[in-house]
This record gives C-alpha cells, structure tokens and sequence, in this order.
C-alpha cells in the first residue's frame, strides 16, 4: 500500500486536526476505494461533519484564547502608560511652581528694564533648549499619539476575533444539527442518536 494512501487512512481514523493544520480535509482523503453503498455515504457524510465540528471547534477555542490575551494586556499597558503620563505632569508642574516663585522673586528685585532684558535671555534660552533637548513637549505628544493609536488598534483586533469566535460557533451548531439529522434519517444503522 502506498504511503499517501496509509496517511489517508490515519486521518480517516483520527480525524482531529493539530493547532499547526487548521484545514479541513478534502473528499478524497476521507473517501475509502471501491464504490459505496447508502450506509456508507451516511457515514462518509458523518466522518465530514465530524471533522468539519472539530475544525470550527478548535478555530472557536484558538479566537476565544487569543482575544482573552489581548484584551488582558490591554487594561495593564493603559494603566502603566496612565502612571508614567501622571508622573510626568506632576514632574511638569513642579517645575512650573518652581519657575514662578523664581520669577516673582526676581519681579520684586529687578527694575522695568532688567525684566525686559531677562525675558529676551529667557526666550533665547527656551529656543536653544527646544533645538538641543531630545527630551522635549512635542517628542511626549507624539509618543501619547502612538500609543493611542495601537491600543485603538488592539481593540480593533479584539472586536474582530469576537466576530470569528461568533462565526466559528454559529457553523460548530449547524454542522451538528447536521449530524443529528443525519443519523435520525439513518436510523440505528450509525449508532445511536446524539443531540447536542
């Protein structure tokens, strides 16, 4: 016997499918040689039906489990990156109060024309930090930007494997409803009845 045929034969026995070979087995590799008779058409169609329930089955479990994963990085990632936003703001205002019991000092101290001379010094000051900082306003907002945009992202990616899982379950119902008719139009030739 050929070897094709023999691994025909294994999945005709075991017909559950492995994570890594989510497909669904095609008519030849379920169909046994030789020509077939009503009783074996009724089985052939359950050993289809059978194979297509655990296909669905296993896509359901596998979407379940990976939007489960997700949806649990997400609330940690969003909570840490809240933390670091808040840190940064209170680090921000404590510089600002900082800044201005600085300025209201130097207000009282400083004449008219000193004042005007040090907030010319002050803007200088504040274009040349803007130049060399690498750390600067513009570079936080664009990185606030980002991370909005991938977890919008992650809950886009959520939402659609919440449709999958539907799916998958919605065609894992009908394929045994099909069973289910199938062999209570066979009667006891297939076994007994079984409803899920």
């Amino acid at each position: 016997m050929p070897a094709s045929a023999t691994s025909s034969k294994t999945r005709i026995d075991s017909p559950t499918l492995s994570d890594q070979d989510l497909v669904l087995p095609s008519l030849p590799e379920l169909m046994d040689k030789g020509a077939l008779e009503n009783g074996d058409m009724a089985k052939l169609t359950l050993r289809s039906l059978d194979c297509m329930s655990t296909f669905y089955h296993q896509q359901l479990l596998w979407s379940y489990e990976t939007r489960l994963e997700l949806e649990g990085e997400l609330p940690e990632e969003e909570s840490a990156w809240a933390e670091d936003a808040e840190e940064q703001d209170e680090h921000v205002g404590a510089r600002r109060r900082d800044r201005d019991d600085t300025r209201s000092r130097m207000h009282a101290m400083l004449s008219q024309q000193n004042v005007r001379r040090l907030r010319q010094r002050r803007a200088f000051k504040m274009k040349l930090e803007c130049i060399i900082s690498p750390h600067s306003a513009a570079e936080t907002a664009l990185a606030r930007q980002t991370r909005r945009r991938q977890c919008k992202r992650s809950r886009e990616y959520a939402n659609m494997l919440r449709t999958l899982e539907l799916l998958a379950e919605m065609r894992m119902d009908s394929t045994q409803r099909l069973q289910y008719l199938v062999r209570r139009v066979n009667g006891a030739d297939l076994g007994p009845l079984r409803r899920s």
